[in-house]
């Protein structure tokens, strides 16, 4: 139990908690996931009191079960939507908890570590607020960007459009930075975040989400487009019956597979795995090993 910590990613759409064990190899213990949508609580650069109070309290709530577990250090950072926010600090302030707002390309670099295995590969790691593609080789990042383009901000900013549009927008808008990763000689494509897990667990048809439900899931191109167009042609509520999809993502899920798509599209992957392995164990190791 001494070795036993918490980290907290207080993310776009969510904050989500994982519990482990360090000492040696990383064993997770638990993860949890409330869903926040801090994104939407940026407004003219700052988070308003309302958004800031909703993701306090379910920091706090995941911090109190971190330690019922045994948790002896709490750590948290921030990603798209804490750096857009000229007021972050405030939120930690609420929370009780310090938060370490993280930069994109550590945001990136923390996905490489997490996510990555040993050889040639590329992680493509789609969140509420932003993507990050990173291409390295055994475990260390060599080129890696982050876009301000994820699930929640492509949705507050087209969600209304139709299928052709929204793809089209989300293409040029990923093309400019996403385009030198093609033909990297990547030999293989990982894909984590929540969208991606999600397109995982509908192919796979998952009823209840568990760790390892989704693991190495592949997504082709041919994939994402079914999805994408299937999801177009639903309602929000149609989404919902979907097996695999959360009610509380349904509103999004379009945006984030946009982004799916126009990535594999730019890229050039042929194949992309799922993995529940992602940037929280990435800031396990970053924080307890260094």
């Amino acid at each position: 139990m001494q070795n036993r910590v918490a980290v907290l990613d207080v993310g776009s759409n969510s904050v989500r908690m994982m519990v482990a064990d360090v000492e040696g190899a990383t064993r997770v213990v638990c993860r949890r996931t409330v869903t926040t949508r801090l994104m939407e609580a940026v407004v003219d650069g700052n988070m308003t009191l309302e958004g800031m109070e909703r993701t306090a309290r379910a920091m706090r709530m995941l911090r109190d079960e971190a330690a019922r577990l045994g948790a002896g250090q709490v750590f948290a950072f921030g990603t798209s939507a804490m750096r857009d926010a000229k007021n972050s600090g405030q939120l930690s302030l609420l929370a009780g908890i310090p938060i370490e707002v993280m930069a994109g390309d550590m945001e990136a670099r923390l996905a490489y570590m997490g996510a990555a295995p040993r050889g040639r590969c590329g992680i493509l790691d789609i969140g509420g607020g932003s993507t990050e593609v990173i291409v390295g080789r055994d475990g260390a990042a060599e080129r890696f960007v982050s876009v301000n383009a994820g699930a929640v901000r492509m949705n507050l900013k087209w969600g209304k459009m139709g299928r052709d549009e929204l793809l089209s927008r989300v293409e040029e808008a990923l093309r400019p930075q996403l385009a030198p990763f093609s033909g990297m000689g990547v030999e293989k494509w990982i894909g984590v975040g929540g969208t991606i897990t999600t397109l995982a667990a509908m192919t796979r048809r998952v009823d209840k989400y568990s760790p390892g439900a989704i693991e190495g899931c592949p997504l082709t191109p041919g994939v994402a487009q079914a999805w994408y167009d299937a999801l177009m042609a639903m309602t929000v509520q149609e989404r919902r019956t979907i097996h695999g999809l959360s009610a509380n993502r349904a509103d999004i899920i379009h945006c984030g597979a946009a982004i799916f798509l126009a990535a594999l599209r730019i890229t050039g992957a042929p194949v992309v795995f799922a993995s529940d392995h992602d940037n929280l164990e990435g800031f396990i190791a970053y924080r307890t090993r260094t």
